[in-house]
C-alpha cells in the first residue's frame, strides 16, 4: 500500500451507493489525553449515531494531530482529526477525517476545535496527562462536513483493516495560527501517514440517520450519482399556467382583441343607427 493522497486526479469512480455514510451524533462529553505526537479524545458511550453502508456504528476515539497523516493534492495539512468508529457487528473500523488548515476562517469546527486545543494546552500539556473537556452542547455534527467525500480501505495506526472517509482539504476546518501554533507546543509532530489503495468518490456526502434509521440524503444542488430520481408533473389548467405558457399568452391575447374588436363594432354600428334615424 502507498500513502494516500486526497485529490480528484487519484479518483477511480464513484461510490454513491457503495460508501453510504449516515449520522447524528449526539451532545457528549470529551476526555482528552495528550499521548505526546496526538490528542485523544474520549466520548460518552451513545446509541449508534452512524451508519455506513447498513452496518451501524459508535464513536470510539477521536484523534487530533500536526501535521495530517493523509495528503492533500500531494502535500500535507497542517493538521487532521480522525474520528474512530466501532463497528457494532464486528466488523472494520470507520475512520472519519476532517483536514485542518491554517486560515482566518473560521466555523463551527473552528470554534470547537480552539476550545479543545486551548483547554489542552491549559490542563494537560504533557505527554500522559489526561483533563476533562468541558464544552457546553458539543456534538460531532458541528465537526464533520455535509459535504462530497473520498472514501478507501486501508491501515488505522494500529495496522487494523478500515474503511476510511476522507474530506477533501476545499471543506478543510480553518484554524488560525495562534491555534496551530499552541496545537504544535502540547504534541510533537507525528510520522503516521494513512496507506491504502483505490480511491472512490461520493458526490452525494452523507445523509441524516432519523429515529427510524432510514437514510435522508443530503446532495449538494447539482450532485449527480447512481440512483435514479423519480419527478411528477400535474397539469395545471388556470389562468396563471396560461399566462406563463406562450401559446397560452398568445390565445388570451387573441381573445381580449377579438372581445374588443366587438365592442367597438357595435358601439359604431349603434352610433350609426341612431344618427340615420335622427
Amino acid at each position: 500500500m502507498s500513502i494516500v493522497n486526497i485529490s480528484p486526479i487519484n479518483v477511480q469512480g464513484k461510490c454513491d451507493n457503495k460508501c453510504v455514510y449516515e449520522y447524528d451524533y449526539p451532545d457528549t462529553n470529551l476526555i482528552a489525553t495528550n499521548i505526546g505526537t496526538l490528542i485523544m479524545l474520549k466520548v460518552d458511550n451513545a446509541p449508534a449515531p452512524v451508519i455506513y453502508n447498513n452496518e451501524k456504528y459508535t464513536v470510539g476515539e477521536i484523534f487530533i494531530s500536526t501535521p495530517s497523516v493523509h495528503l492533500f493534492n500531494n502535500s500535507p495539512s497542517n493538521a487532521e482529526i480522525l474520528i474512530h468508529h466501532d463497528c457494532e457487528s464486528g466488523g472494520p473500523k470507520l475512520i472519519v477525517c476532517m483536514p485542518i488548515k491554517a486560515s482566518s476562517n473560521s466555523s463551527s469546527g473552528t470554534v470547537l476545535l480552539t476550545d479543545i486545543i486551548n483547554m489542552v494546552a491549559s490542563n494537560a500539556p504533557r505527554s500522559g496527562e489526561t483533563t476533562e473537556i468541558n464544552i457546553s452542547d458539543f456534538t460531532l455534527n458541528n465537526i464533520v462536513a455535509k459535504k462530497p467525500f473520498y472514501s478507501y480501505s486501508g491501515n488505522d495506526m494500529r495496522g487494523a483493516k478500515s474503511n476510511f472517509i476522507v474530506y477533501g482539504v476545499i471543506d478543510a476546518i480553518p484554524l488560525n495560527t495562534v491555534a496551530l501554533s499552541s496545537l504544535s507546543n502540547i504534541i510533537t509532530a507525528n510520522s503516521i501517514k494513512a496507506e491504502g489503495s483505490g480511491v472512490y468518490y461520493n458526490s452525494s456526502g452523507p445523509g441524516k440517520k432519523n429515529d427510524d434509521g432510514i437514510y435522508i440524503s443530503c446532495k449538494p444542488t447539482g450532485s449527480s450519482s447512481d440512483e435514479t430520481t423519480v419527478t411528477t408533473s400535474s397539469n395545471n389548467n388556470s389562468s396563471d399556467s396560461l399566462w406563463n405558457n406562450p401559446s397560452g399568452k398568445t390565445g388570451i391575447i387573441i381573445a381580449i382583441s377579438l372581445v374588443m374588436f366587438f365592442i367597438l363594432f357595435s358601439m359604431l354600428n349603434y352610433i350609426y343607427i341612431y344618427a340615420t334615424s335622427t
